[in-house]
Formats: structure tokens, C-alpha cells, sequence
């Protein structure tokens, strides 16, 4: 895009006010001008690269006839100076605050055409990295799949796609760097969630670079394990696969960050760019398949203490959480009791040791025991009493242990229901 070719009818809506509060946010100087005429702003800028000032005049009179002409000029002045493309000068002036998240795919085209499938395939994917990346703004995960869907919602609700380019196939997200909305269910935007639109870029930002480390590190050493700390960055099974599938089968892929200048970053980074080829689908797949591991279900033997007991009333199932000393890397589980509840109560009490040997499942950030095989408590003389094992005879009590996918998915969620506003304007879950 050229401002000096922009035609009259995408300039005659742009006040000289909002020009104006851009050139101010960039450093321009307002210096003279004509009353009721025209405004001089000086642009000084490093002077290592501007060896004299850029002067632009803002017309102030929209009602003359040369004023479209005029604007032109100014945001063409503008364009010299501003770190950023002519069509996203134009939309921080209507839209101030947003970063510029370009997706460039290298794909084989003719006339920067791309197969439509493999187009379909990189907004999808590129789509779910910027679904992923929100949620985990608002909460490190394995993986999300339906969890943290409101943060997704109101992400998406605020992001504009800017023009594709000429050239090869680019997607531009345009994202916001203020405070996200939060809607009730009524649609009324009263409050705030808390998470910007800048520490969801960041978190794309953090995410993908650490993917990216852990993928050549397993290229050339070969070990899945690399994957295994990139949760704490934002890595999730979520972004892993809207990765894949926005790479495809294409030479590679290449995400782009332009920092809005008038929110700066620590450092003064103004751009950001992270490049997955073709070579790394290898390593994104085992990314996925080990964070998935992760989390299958596996037999497992723990000790720790009961910090926490919680049932409606004493004839209820229970559930204790149990903090762990040994056995597994998690800090907590917790398992659904029936009448072993009260056995549990008076080591909650003492402080005592428990062990418990069976099948241990993580749902998101909670690690559950779905079957129990063996109960047992220990005092402080070091006495062992079997609650639950194959001696004790007690097949009910063991059953009221077993918890399904289903229980533990409730069990996670204090509301106990479902929001009905799981999917998005395209119909699409998030």
C-alpha cells in the first residue's frame, strides 16, 4: 500500500484529532502552524538515521477542498518515520494500541497463490496458537482442550485480521495491548479479567520461542525430555498441535511479532519473529506424544500426609488431598474415599504417614487416583494399618475409590455445570 494512491473515500473519516494523538504517542513535536488552519509537527527522531528533521502539516479543516490531499501527505511523512506498514498506520490511527502478528507460510505458489487446503490449514493452526496462548496467560496447562474457554472467547472477540499481502500467503492478527473485556452472560462488558492483550502476545511470544529451543535441542540430542519443562513457558498440547497444523507440509512457517512502539517492551524490542521448517515437524509431534505421556494414566506408589478433607455429610464419599513426599513429582493428589474417609480423619489429625499404591491420572493441573489398590496408615511408632488391600477383604470400600474421567472433570469445576457458551462466531469450540 501506497498513502499517496489511497483513494479519497478511505481518508475523507480520519479527524485530524486522532492524527494528531499518533503523531504525539510516536515523538512528534507540535511546533507553529496557521489558527483554525493547519498544526506543524517536527519529527527530530536518532539522529544517527534523520541527518535533518521531518516536518509534516496537519490539516485542521476538514471541509476543504484539498483536505484528503493533505492527510495523504501526512501519512505519508508518517510512513518514513514509523516502524510500521502504511495499512497498520492506518488502522492505529481508527484502532490506537494493537501489535501486529504476522503468519507467513514458505509454501510453493504460483503468483502468491497457495492450495486452498493448505491455506484452510494454516488459519486453523495459527488460530489455536492464538487460543492456546491466551489461555495460557491466564493459567499454565498441559493442556487446555475445552478448560479456560472465556479467556479464548473474550481474546478472540477483541482480535482483528488485518489485509493479506502480495507475495506468498500471510495472515495478520491485530492485537489489542490493553485490558481484555469480560462479558456476564448477558453481553454486558462491566469488569475486567485482568489479562491484556500484550501478555497474550507475550505469552505467544515466550511459548513459541521455548518450543522452538526444545525442538532443536531434540533434533540433536535425540531426547524427548527436553519437552518436559516447557509448560512453565506456555507450552501446551494445545499450541503444539495448532502448530503442526498450521506448518503442514509446507518449507516452514514463520510468526512475526511487530511490537506496537506507543506500549514498549523492556529492552526496546520492537519486532519479534520465531521460524518452524519442515525439519521440526518431526520434533512438534514428539512434543505432543510426550506431554501427552505425561499425563496417561500409570500405576503408581506414593507416601505423603492428608492436608485436606472434604465430604457433604458423614454418609457421603469423601475426598482427602494428599501432599506428596515420595512417589510421584506432583506437589498434591487427591482420591474419593467411601467409609475409609473416617480411617483418614485421625492421620489428617496426627499428621501421619500414607501410603496409597494405584492408578494416578492428571486433568489439567489436578493429579487424581482413578483405582486404588492399597490404603495404608502409619503412626508415629511406625505401626502399618491396611486400610484398603487385597487382605482386607472390603470390595465395596476399594470401589468407592474408583473415580471416572467424567467425576474428575466435575470435581474440577466448583460450579459443578457447563458453560453454555463454548464456542466462538465461527461456531468453532475454543
Amino acid at each position: 500500500m501506497d498513502f499517496l494512491t489511497i483513494p479519497d473515500r478511505d481518508l475523507q473519516g480520519i479527524g485530524p484529532q486522532e492524527v494528531e494523538a499518533l503523531l504525539q504517542s510516536i515523538g512528534w513535536q507540535q511546533q507553529g502552524g496557521v489558527p483554525g488552519i493547519s498544526r506543524q509537527w517536527v519529527y527530530s527522531g536518532d539522529e544517527s538515521h534523520h541527518a535533518r528533521s521531518v516536518v509534516a502539516v496537519v490539516p485542521l479543516d476538514a471541509t476543504f477542498d484539498d483536505y484528503t490531499r493533505r492527510i495523504r501527505e501526512v501519512l505519508d511523512k508518517i510512513s518514513k518515520v514509523y516502524p510500521r506498514r502504511p495499512e497498520s498506520i492506518l488502522l492505529e490511527i481508527e484502532l490506537p494500541g494493537s501489535d501486529e502478528i504476522e503468519n507467513r507460510k514458505y509454501s510453493p505458489s504460483i503468483s502468491g497463490s497457495i492450495a486452498w487446503r493448505a491455506a484452510e490449514r494454516q488459519i486453523v493452526g495459527f488460530r489455536k496458537a492464538l487460543v492456546a496462548s491466551a489461555k495460557a496467560a491466564e493459567d499454565r496447562q498441559r493442556q487446555f482442550a475445552r478448560s479456560h474457554r472465556k479467556i479464548a472467547q473474550e481474546y478472540l472477540g477483541q482480535l482483528r485480521m488485518g489485509q493479506t499481502r502480495p507475495g506468498s500467503f500471510i495472515i495478520t492478527a491485530l492485537s489489542p495491548t490493553g485490558v481484555l473485556p469480560a462479558a456476564d452472560r448477558g453481553g454486558v462488558y462491566d469488569a475486567h479479567l485482568g489479562i491484556t492483550g500484550r501478555e497474550v502476545v507475550e505469552t505467544l511470544t515466550s511459548s513459541l520461542n521455548t518450543l522452538h529451543i526444545a525442538a532443536d535441542e531434540y533434533l540433536n540430542e535425540d531426547r524427548e525430555e527436553v519437552f518436559d519443562d516447557t509448560i512453565a513457558d506456555g507450552v501446551s498440547i494445545d499450541l503444539i498441535k495448532g502448530m503442526i497444523e498450521n506448518l503442514g507440509t509446507a518449507e516452514g512457517t514463520e510468526i512475526s511479532i511487530d511490537w506496537n512502539p506507543r506500549v514498549p517492551r523492556e529492552g526496546g524490542v520492537k519486532s519479534t519473529t520465531v521460524v518452524f521448517e519442515s525439519k521440526h515437524v518431526t520434533a512438534l509431534k514428539t512434543a505432543q506424544s510426550r506431554l501427552q505421556k505425561l499425563s496417561a494414566p500409570r500405576s503408581v506408589t506414593i507416601i505423603g500426609n492428608v492436608i485436606n478433607l472434604d465430604r457433604k455429610s458423614p454418609r457421603d464419599p469423601g475426598v482427602i488431598t494428599v501432599d506428596v513426599i515420595d512417589g510421584v513429582d506432583a506437589a498434591t493428589v487427591k482420591i474419593r474415599l467411601g467409609s475409609e474417609y473416617n480411617d483418614t480423619i485421625d492421620s489428617h489429625k496426627s499428621g501421619d504417614l500414607i501410603r496409597i499404591d494405584g492408578i494416578l491420572r492428571q486433568e489439567n493441573t489436578q493429579h487424581w487416583f482413578t483405582a486404588v489398590n492399597e490404603l495404608a496408615l502409619f503412626d508415629s511408632r511406625g505401626d502399618v494399618r491396611v486400610v484398603i488391600g487385597p487382605d482386607t477383604g472390603e470390595e465395596s470400600d476399594r470401589a468407592a475409590a474408583q473415580i471416572s474421567t467424567a467425576e474428575i472433570e466435575r470435581q474440577g469445576d466448583p460450579d459443578g455445570d457447563e458453560d453454555s457458551e463454548n464456542e466462538d462466531a465461527t461456531g468453532e469450540d475454543v
